[in-house]
């Protein structure tokens, strides 16, 4: 037997147990049809979130830790002081400086990471910690609070848009009705939040607060569905 001849009735027998399994195939399973609908909204950021960076060189590694560590702690006290803002510590980070491959001094950095609702108060206090700190992001984004009251409205509005569509693909496919087999919630389908990020600028002496536009986020629930039609 050649190899030609052997290829082609390895062939003949895969499409023959395919034939096979297709025709043992529960009738059922052909009734099924698989969708996706989804609900979404613009929705005004209300949570803003800025990291600063205590951030300074020294030739002593000693001296220079002291300094990091009494600009964040002044800058923590300052921050824990204001009502309606949550303050936190970030990331510490040393490198050395080099001139020539040779070490000439230290830098090191740390983070102080502010959150708040309350975008005109956490741009004040930002302004006043800017004395011996600065500004390295700014993000906006949508509160946990907002989001869940969002998503209970965007789910129903989902579910309606799955019944709609699932009662027109039994219509359209001349069925009595169909059953819900498979359902699936999806939070943020489609097009996920996307938080705005800037660099906030470098106050001057005369300012007070930091300038910036929360914007709006997307929000999203998705319905992930398999139905079975009716005959």
């Amino acid at each position: 037997m050649t190899l030609t001849r052997s290829l082609l009735l390895g062939l003949l027998c895969t499409l023959s147990l395919f034939g096979a399994a297709r025709a043992d195939e529960p009738e059922s399973m052909l009734d099924r049809v698989e969708f996706q609908t989804q609900a979404t909204r613009e929705v005004d950021n209300d949570l803003t979130r800025v990291v600063l960076v205590a951030e300074k060189e020294n030739a002593d590694p000693a001296r220079l830790a002291d300094e990091i560590n009494r600009a964040m702690d002044w800058a923590l006290r300052t921050a824990r002081a204001q009502a309606g803002v949550r303050s936190r510590s970030g990331a510490y980070q040393t490198y050395p400086v080099y001139d020539q491959q040779r070490i000439v001094r230290w830098r090191a950095a740390q983070e102080l990471i502010l959150e708040s609702e309350q975008n005109a108060v956490l741009n004040g206090l930002v302004g006043r910690l800017q004395e011996r700190l600065q500004v390295r992001s700014m993000d906006f984004g949508v509160s946990e609070q907002q989001r869940a009251r969002i998503g209970q409205e965007l789910t129903d509005e989902a579910l309606d848009n799955f019944r709609q569509r699932a009662q027109s693909i039994a219509q359209r496919l001349g069925a009595a009705g169909y059953d819900i087999v498979r359902l699936q919630l999806q939070d943020d389908a489609g097009a996920p939040p996307m938080p705005v990020h800037t660099m906030a600028r470098m106050l001057k002496a005369e300012d007070t607060a930091v300038a910036s536009e929360a914007g709006t986020s997307r929000v999203g629930v998705g319905v992930y569905a398999v139905i079975q039609l009716r005959r």
